[in-house]
């Protein structure tokens, strides 16, 4: 069978595409490819309509909330999504929402319409006390409005970062990269009312400041520790230390005395010219050991915090990963803090102080500064779930030294 002039252009443009593809010059459509997908969804694009496949009329969309533990359902009049639509050419500004919804029941439906293939943003939150714990950490999710595709989790990595003339930032897809899928695809409900089923959306219940346990440890000795959140061990004690060798381990650990509780989420936030930040949790010491040995540190993940004002004594920050136990447990976690004192003088007292702060920007704890309050909300976002920071006890600096601090020890150089 003789091929066309027209087709065989055709085929001419089509491997164009996927050589080109290939070696990077246009994003490589086969890796937006689902499985069972004939057609892939470019970020940013809307997604072709495969011929025969059905044409579906603009709706509402639906979707629950739930504890991302229990999967209880979480509905009041404190918990609200925000949809953002992104632009036809893939741009997205976090200044502007087309609606915030207040999710008071399980499922929910959004008062606005939406096309198929319109690509939307959701941002939880929920200030909804749990069961002994505190508010939740605020999530965003995407997905484009056509069947079978899947609902990702938005974050700042998957993000190209612009900005404009006016300052004001906007964002478009990595070309090949993608969010964690949540495990739920689009659904196309015909009915009475017509509408987008998006499943369930997850928020992480956070505990509350008192059943956050903080412990500093040497060995079979505790050094210092809080377990109610509001009386700080911030003076040095009776269970100050004498290390055995001039290389030991103390161990900073987080526990929660109650199961079911998460802590440690990172979350998203705007500024007020639409810059998205990554918020994160942190442990942050200062020591009056400016000989300790830097390097072990970095090894187990601490980082040198950079304050010119912190004169007589050397501080460093390490992030807290996520924690979300499973049903009925409760999360523990140690943070190992290598003191290898070879470097310090002997038979000395040195002092240590911990703060452990959740929702922080690292820009600003990189160079000593850290907050101990919610920022204020900007743009697209109508209010953050979390109303409080854990623990609330910032990082400061007073003549030289570090301050404000929740726990304090002090280890004694062996002679």
């Amino acid at each position: 069978m003789k091929i066309s002039e027209r087709q065989g252009y055709a085929v001419l443009i089509v491997a164009a595409i996927i050589i080109a593809g290939q070696f990077g010059i246009i994003p490589n459509v086969f890796d937006y490819l689902q499985p069972g997908q004939v057609t892939p969804t470019l970020p940013g694009i809307p997604t072709p309509t495969v011929p025969g496949a059905p044409t579906r009329e603009a709706s509402a969309i639906q979707f629950g909330v739930h504890n991302a533990i229990t999967d209880a359902s979480i509905s009041s009049a404190n918990t609200f999504a925000d949809v953002i639509k992104i632009g036809a050419d893939g741009s997205i500004s976090f200044m502007n929402k087309v609606e915030q919804i207040t999710v008071n029941s399980d499922p929910e439906q959004s008062g606005q319409t939406y096309s198929q293939g319109d690509q939307v943003i959701i941002h939880l939150s929920s200030d909804v006390n749990t069961l002994s714990g505190q508010d939740h950490y605020d999530k965003w999710f995407y997905a484009t409005l056509k069947e079978g595709e899947p609902i990702r989790v938005l974050s700042k990595a998957i993000l190209n970062e612009f900005v404009n003339a006016d300052g004001y930032y906007y964002y478009k897809f990595k070309p090949g990269v993608v969010g964690a899928a949540t495990g739920y695809t689009i659904q196309y409900t015909s009915g009475t009312t017509n509408y987008w089923g998006l499943g369930v959306l997850k928020l992480v219940p956070r505990l509350s400041s008192a059943q956050l346990d903080t412990y500093a440890t040497l060995g079979t000795t505790t050094l210092s520790s809080v377990t109610d959140g509001s009386t700080w061990d911030a003076t040095a004690g009776s269970s100050d230390k004498t290390m055995p060798t001039t290389n030991e381990n103390v161990y900073i650990s987080l526990e929660s005395d109650t199961t079911n509780l998460g802590y440690a989420s990172p979350m998203l936030t705007t500024s007020s010219k639409g810059e998205l930040q990554t918020r994160s949790t942190v442990v942050i010491f200062s020591t009056t050991m400016t000989g300790i040995d830097a390097s072990k540190l970095s090894d187990e993940g601490w980082v040198n915090i950079a304050d010119s004002t912190l004169t007589a004594e050397k501080a460093y920050y390490r992030v807290i990963p996520e924690q979300v136990p499973v049903q009925g447990d409760r999360f523990t976690m140690d943070l190992k803090l290598p003191v290898d004192s070879s470097g310090a003088s002997s038979s000395t007292t040195y002092t240590f102080k911990v703060w452990v702060l959740d929702f922080q920007l690292l820009d600003n704890v990189k160079i000593g500064s850290s907050s101990s309050s919610v920022p204020t909300a900007y743009g697209a976002i109508g209010e953050y779930g979390l109303d409080t920071i854990i623990h609330a006890k910032a990082y400061s600096v007073s003549s030289g030294a570090g301050t404000g601090q929740v726990l304090t020890f002090v280890l004694y150089t062996p002679a």
